[in-house]
């Protein structure tokens, strides 16, 4: 059975202000009455109503963990949103800009919705890829390989790739020899992560000889999650590349966005990398400085003229003379 996943990121749960709940809502509710709102069919809405004093309230990580063990389908869902929304609100790094979700909310998240394929486990895999520092994953390595044994999923493969869990080696090999896996992508980034210099060769080779702006973009996401020091090198390296995704149209990107954007999935602490804040050449010149100073990168062409983003009103049609 296919579930259709609501799309309202964690970063608006987060965000969400109280105006945004219903007129009977905007008292602060227990956490039992939220289960029981989400048991009814409804949808979590916001964590602040979890989080108090800047850590998750004492009896919200008990009942959402009862919640995503014991509920159906749309309560394990709903409460993985609301748990790993309120985790990353709580933590630390988050005030500053990082979305980060580790600790306890991410350690019932991780024993619990692994318990059963469904939508549920996906949105635990989301937030995971989203915010989780690998060294948290780390923690989970045993779990989260169990998991990807089971039942293999494309995201859980790129999970497996972003934590470089090594024990998973052997399950990703045996994706790699069968039939259904051998083409899928993520199979081939985990295995490139994991050590396979062959495939990592070559996404390094095709990203680095691309001048295909679409296709740069898409395989600098892709050696993020590769993550080791060749590919983290290779996107260090294109960092001057004056291609621009959709330079025809209306709305415009700088491929450097996405190289700086795979190198942050990396270093999600290093404030440089952050292009939703760039609003000059100058931050691009204090990225560069960063790889030169990380992977020793320099370039032999000029800087682009800078762009990060560039939106545009399409023309009104000219009417018929």
């Amino acid at each position: 059975m296919r579930y259709r996943i609501p799309t309202m990121s964690l970063a608006a749960l987060l965000l969400a202000p109280a105006g945004m709940l219903p007129a009977q809502e905007a008292r602060a509710r227990t956490t039992q009455e939220i289960v029981e709102q989400i048991r009814g069919g409804g949808m979590f809405t916001s964590a602040q109503e979890l989080v108090q004093n800047g850590t998750i309230r004492p009896e919200a990580v008990a009942v959402l963990r009862q919640a995503i063990r014991t509920g159906d389908w749309h309560t394990r869902a709903q409460s993985v949103r609301a748990l790993a929304a309120a985790g990353q609100l709580a933590d630390p790094l988050s005030l500053k800009g990082v979305p980060t979700l580790r600790g306890e909310a991410l350690a019932v998240i991780v024993e619990e919705a692994f318990r059963e394929r469904d939508v549920a486990r996906d949105y635990a895999i989301d937030a995971m890829l989203s915010s989780t520092p690998v060294e948290a994953i780390r923690e989970h390595e045993r779990a989260l390989v169990e998991a990807l044994e089971r039942a293999p999923n494309p995201e859980l493969l790129l999970l497996v790739a972003k934590g470089k869990l090594v024990s998973a080696r052997p399950v990703v090999n045996r994706l790699m020899e069968s039939g259904r896996w051998a083409g899928e992508e993520a199979t081939r980034i985990a295995a490139a992560a994991l050590g396979n210099r062959t495939i990592e060769g070559s996404l390094v080779t095709e990203f680095t000889d691309t001048q295909d702006a679409e296709r740069k973009a898409h395989l600098a996401k892709s050696l993020g999650y590769v993550g080791t020091d060749a590919a983290l090198r290779a996107l260090a390296s294109e960092l001057r590349s004056p291609l621009i995704v959709g330079a025809q149209s209306a709305f415009a990107r700088s491929v450097r966005v996405d190289i700086l954007e795979a190198l942050r999935f990396n270093f999600p602490e290093e404030d440089v990398l952050f292009t939703n804040r760039y609003s000059s050449d100058a931050d691009y010149e204090r990225a560069e400085l960063f790889c030169a100073q990380r992977f020793g990168t320099s370039w032999s062409t000029s800087r682009p003229v800078y762009l990060t983003v560039r939106a545009e009103p399409l023309p009104m049609p000219r009417p018929p003379l």
